[in-house]
């Protein structure tokens, strides 16, 4: 599929690119900008592998190189294109880990004013 064919019609492009990368995910192949095929390191076996793998959230976040536990926070709305929603779990997601690695319990400006040293006179 080469897109010189497009060059008049870039919607119906991307619309039929977007198309072959479901069904080519499901054979473990990948459509680039370019036409051309490329094999995944995985094969989609379940309606959201497919969407993982072929959502374009997901792969500029990972040509951005995100870290992988941001991407653990944010998967259902990044799969469901939501971009609000990925940004509002990943936000979620900062205290989370920061009791882990601390083992604190406390919540909001506590937390944070503990974790980080914070000191108030």
């Amino acid at each position: 599929m080469s897109p010189t064919r497009y060059t008049t019609d870039r919607q119906r492009w991307d619309d039929l690119r977007r198309l072959l990368k479901k069904v080519l995910a499901t054979e473990g192949w990948h459509l680039d900008d370019a036409g051309e095929l490329t094999q995944l390191a995985e094969v989609a076996r379940t309606f959201d592998d497919i969407e993982r793998l072929t959502s374009s959230l997901v792969e500029e976040l990972q040509r951005r190189s995100t870290h992988e536990r941001l991407m653990e926070y944010c998967s259902q709305e990044l799969i469901a294109e939501s971009l609000f929603h990925a940004v509002s779990e990943t936000a979620k997601s900062i205290p989370d880990r920061i009791r882990i690695l601390t083992g604190s319990t406390d919540d909001g400006q506590k937390l944070f004013d503990a974790a980080l040293g914070a000191h108030r006179n």
